[in-house]
C-alpha cells in the first residue's frame, strides 16, 4: 500500500471568513483564515491603536458625562421640599388619595347620620381631625 505525500495547507487552500474592522471611523474588510492561532480583528496595528485611543477619549468623556448628570440629580433633589419626594413619590397624587379616602368617609357618615354607635363616632372625629389638613383652611369650606 503505496502512502500518500503529506501536503501542508496553504493559505490558498484554508477557508476565508470575512469580517469587518470594528473600528467605527474604519470598517474595512478584514479575512480571517480558519485556523490556528488568534483571529485577525483589526485591519491593521495602526487602526488597532487609533480605536484603543478613542475607546480611552470616549470613556473620559463617559465618566465627565456621567458625573454631571449625578450632580444634576443631587440638585434636583436639593430643590425638592420632603424625603417622600425625593424617593419619587408624587405628593399631588397622595393628596388626591387622601382627599377621595376622606370624600367615602364622608359620604358613609351621611349614611349613617343618626347612628351614634362608638365606631361612627370615631369615624366622624377622624374625619373632622383630617379634613383641615387634607383640604386646607381656605377648601374646607368650599
Amino acid at each position: 500500500m503505496a502512502q500518500r505525500p503529506v501536503r501542508l495547507m496553504t493559505s490558498e487552500d484554508s477557508e476565508a471568513l470575512v469580517a469587518h474592522c470594528p473600528r467605527p471611523a474604519c470598517r474595512k474588510e478584514v479575512r480571517q483564515i480558519v485556523g490556528r492561532g488568534r483571529p485577525k480583528t483589526y485591519c491593521s496595528e495602526e487602526c488597532r491603536r487609533l480605536a484603543e485611543a478613542e475607546l480611552r477619549r470616549l470613556d473620559l468623556r463617559l465618566r465627565h458625562y456621567s458625573s454631571v448628570v449625578e450632580q444634576v440629580r443631587i440638585d434636583i433633589a436639593s430643590y425638592q421640599r420632603s424625603g417622600a419626594d425625593r424617593d419619587g413619590a408624587d405628593p399631588r397624587g397622595e393628596l388626591r388619595l387622601a382627599e377621595d379616602a376622606l370624600a367615602r368617609a364622608e359620604s358613609a357618615l351621611e349614611f349613617l347620620e343618626g347612628d351614634e354607635s362608638p365606631t361612627v363616632r370615631a369615624l366622624r372625629r377622624l374625619c373632622e381631625t383630617v379634613q383641615p389638613v387634607v383640604r386646607g383652611p381656605a377648601r374646607e369650606a368650599g
